[in-house]
């Protein structure tokens, strides 16, 4: 947290990016928000979006955006001082198939890009990138002295 607390002050939302290449989408698993009045009322305006969309897809049984979805719409029609996080130290479920680009080590990797949690924690288990013991209770080696490049 003091990584975001002294890079990171003064701006309403410091994120990853979710997508590769020039097009940037927020990433909700490395969403950082300020309490700021800008803050305040993009997450009202996502909230209201997400509801009305949720309802609608209640109705219709069809598909529906989810709420990064409705994030990445919304802020762009706001006033928001964003910061993207390093693109080649926060990585979401991509880098699994393109860690050959990256040459620094990352900080995280978010394990999205792959649907189901047990697919999820497959996926971390091959890699080695899980460290929650079988009993869930315990933080299984030292993920900081962990080298994720296989």
């Amino acid at each position: 947290m003091a990584l975001f607390m002294t890079n990171y002050h003064g701006w309403d939302i410091v994120t990853a990016n979710n997508r590769a290449g020039d097009r940037r989408k927020a990433m909700g698993g490395f969403l950082f928000m300020n309490a700021t009045p800008t803050t305040t009322r993009l997450w009202g305006e996502v909230y209201e979006r997400f509801t009305g969309e949720m309802e609608r897809y209640h109705l219709e049984n069809g598909t529906h955006g989810g709420d990064m979805s409705i994030l990445n719409a919304v802020i762009h029609t706001q006033l928001v001082k964003l910061q993207w996080l390093p693109e080649d130290q926060f990585f979401s479920g991509s880098w699994y198939h393109q860690r050959s680009k990256s040459t620094k080590m990352p900080i995280v990797i978010q394990q999205n890009m792959i649907i189901g949690a047990d697919k999820k924690e497959s996926r971390a288990k091959r890699w080695g990138h899980w460290f929650l013991s079988d009993d869930t209770k315990h933080c299984q080696g030292n993920p900081c002295e962990f080298i994720p490049f296989k």
